[in-house]
């Protein structure tokens, strides 16, 4: 075998590995920053109706409601998760324009962390673009859960 080509198909074989090694520490990392499984019990989404004022009185620019960012009408996706055969949790949040929230499908884990109001759970959306959602949890209090 020519010198040149040998050297052309060993530089492929060390690309070939550095992109495989990249995606195993990437993977790695990933569990690092979500530690925890969720299982989707159950989900429901409904269209829901708020202030039509732009900016309301308390609203901040880390506010994840819908209604902080001047929609008058949204869609609240709720859903009851379950980390680790643990208890149910009852989670949702408000989509509006900019936001990823979304319904996950039922019976799927997905990998997620605590959060400073709530839960982060990362999924794949329908273009295969990996996407993290903060959820609220609702009636319960998340220190406790922590």
């Amino acid at each position: 075998m020519p010198k040149t080509l040998q050297n052309k198909l060993s530089r492929y074989a060390s690309i070939a590995l550095g992109f495989v090694l990249t995606l195993a520490l990437g993977a790695g990392a990933n569990a690092k920053n979500f530690p925890l499984q969720v299982e989707v019990l159950s989900a429901e989404s409904y269209h829901a109706s708020g202030p039509s004022e732009k900016a309301l009185e308390g609203c901040t620019l880390r506010d994840i409601d819908a209604y902080c960012f001047g929609s008058s009408t949204y869609m609240v996706h709720n859903m009851m998760v379950q980390e680790n055969g643990g208890k149910p949790l009852s989670i949702l949040c408000m989509a509006y324009r900019w936001s990823n929230c979304t319904s996950l499908p039922i019976d799927e884990t997905f990998p997620a962390r605590w959060e400073g109001r709530g839960i982060a759970i990362q999924y794949t959306d329908k273009n295969g673009k990996k996407r993290k959602q903060v959820y609220q949890i609702v009636g319960g209090d998340v220190q406790a859960e922590q």
